[in-house]
């Protein structure tokens, strides 16, 4: 039933893409549309509840010569997980054995400093590392195998980087309002290819402050989904263009503008993402649903819009409760393809977790799962580097 929805639900986005809904300053009314500002009251959501059936614990192999600080990113292929932070991105096999680090860290000319973004093209096994400053950063190209093949200058001002239809897709965050430009398209070479105007221009800030997030992207059955702060428009990218593929209606609650060209000073700045709008902070899409969260008066929601009808949840702070084994509530990281979704816990906290009393007293659909979980936490060292959690919904 899930799949049979699923496919109306893609006609008539194609449809409707056809009929020549391509910009958002068309009328995007019969895009499907997901409207948070009616959601009042916040919802206790189980993992089952989702089409959850398994939950698959991969802690990351630890040694002194590969700990992780944190992850900021996780990209995949076939064989293996690419978890990055800001200092390095490590390579992993499928099971969590560590195989290597892409790349070395320092100031040589093949070296890099800090890491503002990295994707990577499976299909021609090569992974792209946004280096160094807003201003004079690189871009520097290994195989998937970690081995360095050249540096080339990143457009000025990137700060992400995505991979789609052999070319590279830099955003461009407008946050002082002097940039009349949101996207550069190069080739693998670094050559522009095309540039998008900025469609969100506001008067220049005295004081510019950039947000939590200003730019999100994801990938979903071989298509791009990018969406930026001002807009409640998610945007597919295809044959080299935006165009509009749902929407997340946050109303008022966006942020325009307007209001962002009126932030001259840090109180300004303070009011607005305290009280006025919501921040998004992720966002991603499975078979079944849309999965956002975003910041509201400095509380986490987590959103969930489900293709197959009108249904929404908003959950508050707690994240989805985990009822297959018995483990700690998640929050979901990112799709690794239609019917999985990742997360992660850092190890400590998967030990704490498993000697509290809620944990002890749960009782889970699958208690064996249980068990299972309870082994692999007391086998766990507090300083081991993170679990991930692949988390299976029915097909």
């Amino acid at each position: 039933m899930i799949i049979k929805y699923f496919i109306c639900w893609c006609i008539l986005l194609l449809l409707y893409i056809i009929t020549g809904c391509n910009n958002s300053s068309k009328n995007c009314d019969q895009l499907p549309h997901f409207d948070l500002t009616e959601l009042t009251q916040d919802s206790e959501v189980k993992l089952s509840e989702l089409g959850i059936i398994d939950i698959v614990y991969i802690p990351l192999e630890t040694d002194s010569s590969n700990l992780i600080s944190g992850i900021k990113k996780i990209e995949t292929d076939n064989n293996s997980f690419y978890i990055g932070d800001w200092f390095k991105i490590s390579k992993y096999a499928l099971d969590g054995k560590y195989i290597k680090d892409i790349g070395v860290r320092g100031r040589g000319p093949k070296e890099y400093h800090i890491i503002m973004d990295f994707t990577i093209d499976s299909k021609n096994n090569y992974l792209f590392m946004l280096n160094g400053s807003r201003v004079n950063g690189k871009i520097f190209v290994y195989t998937l195998n970690g081995d360095f093949i050249k540096s080339f200058s990143s457009p000025a001002y990137a700060m992400n980087l995505a991979c789609m239809e052999d070319k590279l897709l830099h955003y461009l965050p407008n946050i002082d309002g002097t940039l009349d430009t949101s996207f550069i398209l190069t080739g693998f070479d670094g050559e522009t290819e095309k540039v998008y105007p900025n469609k969100f221009p506001y008067n220049n800030v005295n004081i510019p402050r950039g947000f939590l997030v200003e730019f999100l992207c994801y990938k979903y059955g071989n298509q791009l989904f990018t969406k930026e702060i001002y807009s409640d428009t998610i945007f597919v990218f295809k044959n080299l263009n935006f165009e509009p593929a749902y929407i997340l209606n946050h109303g008022e609650k966006t942020l325009s503008p307007e209001v962002r060209g009126g932030i001259n000073s840090m109180e300004s700045h303070i009011k607005v993402f305290k009280n006025q709008i919501h921040t998004v902070t992720n966002l991603f899409e499975t078979q079944s649903f849309i999965y956002s969260e975003f910041i509201d008066k400095e509380q986490i929601y987590t959103f969930i819009g489900f293709k197959d009808g009108d249904a929404y949840l908003l959950i508050k702070a707690r994240g989805i409760i985990n009822d297959i084994d018995g483990g700690p509530s998640l929050f979901f990281k990112m799709a690794k393809d239609k019917n999985t979704v990742i997360s992660w816990i850092n190890a400590y906290e998967l030990k704490d977790y498993v000697r509290s009393e809620e944990f002890k007293n749960s009782t889970p659909q699958y208690p064996e799962k249980k068990k299972e979980l309870e082994k692999l936490a007391n086998n766990l060292d507090e300083n081991d580097n993170p679990v991930l959690m692949l988390v299976k919904l029915k097909k």
